[in-house]
């Protein structure tokens, strides 16, 4: 068996119509109810993007996903971020390659990566 694509990823979140709304504005894209206590929330190239669905209770332990992304000018989005309401867990490095580590609201990690250079 091949898998060629995801569906959907599915955050859970006691408070999902706030994390969609973190979520948006952190990729400057839309987020829209799609369901009883579901959101769909656009990814950055407002194709792919994935559902934020109400838990009770809420989730609780090991971070539940990590977001990995690519930006330009690093500093300058944990600044944006940490002001949407992001904490800054520090620098850190995978595999030799420094990045930044967040959490959202909910506490889901997010990387933040230098955008590779172009060849």
């Amino acid at each position: 068996m091949t898998i060629h694509s995801f569906q959907k990823i599915t955050l859970l979140s006691a408070n999902p119509a706030a994390l969609a709304t973190f979520w948006s504005k952190t990729f400057d894209t839309a987020s829209r109810p799609a369901g009883t206590d579901l959101y769909s929330v656009e990814g950055p190239d407002g194709i792919n993007g994935f559902l934020i669905q109400k838990a009770t209770p809420a989730p609780t332990g090991t971070p539940r996903a990590r977001f990995d992304l690519n930006v330009i000018g690093r500093g300058a989005e944990v600044t944006r971020l940490v002001a949407l309401g992001a904490k800054n867990l520090g620098e850190k490095t995978d595999g030799g390659t420094p990045y930044t580590l967040l959490t959202d609201p909910d506490g889901n990690q997010i990387g933040l990566f230098d955008q590779p250079q172009s060849l």
